[in-house]
């Protein structure tokens, strides 16, 4: 339903910092947790930017920055 760049944008953002997450809880480092936290948003916000152009019907592509905007 919406570009595959952001697909795999999001599927790999969410498993590298589950992965650093996890890496972080296993070696106790804090700026592992932190670094795999702020990856795991970036993700987050693709998918969130995804399901916008969906909701809106917005082409991939299309450069609509603003609600209500085609």
């Amino acid at each position: 339903m919406y570009h595959p760049a952001l697909g795999w944008t999001t599927y790999l953002c969410w498993f590298a910092g589950t992965a650093l997450m996890s890496a972080g809880f296993t070696f106790a480092a804090a700026p592992l947790i932190t670094g795999g936290a702020v990856v795991a948003v970036a993700g987050l916000a693709a998918i969130g930017w995804a399901l916008r152009q969906v909701l809106y019907h917005v082409r991939p592509g299309t450069a609509a920055l603003y609600l209500g905007r085609k």
